[in-house]
């Protein structure tokens, strides 16, 4: 209230209360989004330092005070923007140092100890246990999924993938739930690696900055599994928005389909799909073969909307992976080429009909008419016997209404 009704006097304040570490926790997080409220440059400078805060509730709540400013029209949302790419890049909260470094002993024997010196290192961080079989998704919007004390909140969008709990404690920060969880107080991950991350994350509301991609572009390289996921996350949201993404941002992220890891090849061949050009369709054509079904399937609907020849396309729909036929379908038929319904038809008896619901469903709003005769067909031949259970289901489905279960 102060800050509204007198944010002139209010600043020294709310700086004084937010560096407090005596001053309880959920005072210093209303410091924090009171500056961020103020949104001028000594607010921004307070938050700015509070990106440092051992309380990992008060240094997240700073983060995404510094990222409301970024995203906002006020005088500040350049260098609070700067400061976000700053966290990502490491310069606001460095690297500690090895706990058991010992500086190398001046004269002769200083070259000896060169060999045995410690270098300033991030620290393991253990990696999230992967779940190879997961249904891709982010959220669209991370400051959306996080903003205010009212459980603003929204669901994601279509290509979504799950967050791990780490993931859902930075989201659930602000609000102080999401799926009315609270964020855990502490981390197995060090404090300048956990700030990168949620920099990272914060960065893909960014958009129309050429700045911003390249760092999260650059992020792409880093030795870092988390950084790297954070940032091919929010590159894929970035790429979603009328500005796109640059030439050089694009490159990054097709050289990111053959990293090591599953999360950053996932998110990867989503934002090509969504921003490369004909000149990724060879990289993307790749990644059918990936040993991930999930990048299997994304590469499937990446190429769907991307390429002109569709065969890889109609290929998978013969795949083993039920989820990869899947994709195969649901991305021809959002291109519906000519013969489209009759593909979905194929498809829908094919595999003993494991997939019937689906391809009627897809088939429903391109030609219900041409599938029902194509179903009914099925229905008159006394020699497919099999297929009529498939063919009846598929038409019950084909014609039911939306909304009536």
């Amino acid at each position: 209230a102060l800050a509204v009704l007198a944010p002139g006097v209010a600043g020294a304040d709310l700086d004084e209360q937010l560096h407090d570490p005596v001053c309880p926790t959920a005072l210093r997080r209303a410091a924090a989004q009171a500056l961020g409220g103020l949104a001028d440059d000594r607010a921004l400078d307070a938050l700015v330092r509070a990106v440092g805060a051992d309380d990992r509730e008060v240094r997240l709540t700073a983060m995404i005070a510094i990222g409301e400013i970024a995203a906002s029209d006020r005088a500040a949302a350049g260098r609070a923007r700067d400061a976000l790419v700053a966290t990502l890049r490491g310069h606001i909260v460095a690297a500690p140092e090895p706990a058991d470094a010992v500086a190398p002993p001046a004269g002769p024997a200083a070259d000896d100890a060169d060999e045995g010196a410690a270098t300033i290192s991030g620290g393991a961080e253990p990696e999230a246990a992967d779940a190879p079989d997961a249904p891709a998704a982010w959220p669209t919007s991370t400051l959306e999924a996080i903003l205010g004390d009212d459980g603003r909140s929204r669901p994601a969008q279509d290509d979504a993938v799950a967050l791990s709990p780490d993931e859902l404690d930075l989201l659930s920060l602000a609000g102080g739930a999401v799926g009315k969880r609270r964020v855990s107080p502490t981390s197995t991950v060090a404090k300048h690696l956990d700030v990168r991350h949620f920099a990272a994350r914060l960065l893909g509301d960014l958009a129309g900055d050429d700045g911003v991609a390249g760092a999260l572009a650059a992020a792409l390289d880093d030795r870092d599994v988390d950084t790297r996921r954070a940032a091919a996350d929010s590159l894929a949201r970035l790429a979603r928005l009328p500005a796109g993404l640059g030439v050089a941002s694009v490159a990054a992220l097709t050289a990111a389909l053959a990293d090591a890891d599953r999360d950053v090849r996932l998110a990867a061949v989503r934002a090509v799909g969504l921003a490369g050009g004909r000149e990724t369709e060879a990289a993307l054509a790749a990644c059918l073969d990936d040993v991930d079904r999930a990048v299997r399937a994304q590469a499937v609907r990446s190429l769907g909307r991307l390429c002109d020849d569709d065969r890889d396309i109609r290929a998978r729909l013969d795949d083993d992976d039920p989820a990869i036929r899947l994709a195969a379908a649901t991305a021809l038929a959002a291109r519906s080429p000519p013969d489209t319904v009759d593909r979905l038809c194929d498809f829908a008896m094919a595999f003993e009909g494991y997939q019937r619901l689906e391809a009627a469903r897809l088939a429903r709003p391109i030609d219900a008419a041409a599938a029902s005769r194509r179903f009914l067909a099925v229905l008159r031949d006394p020699a497919d016997r099999r297929g009529w259970l498939i063919a009846v289901e598929a038409l019950t489905e084909l014609h039911r209404r939306p909304g009536t279960g």
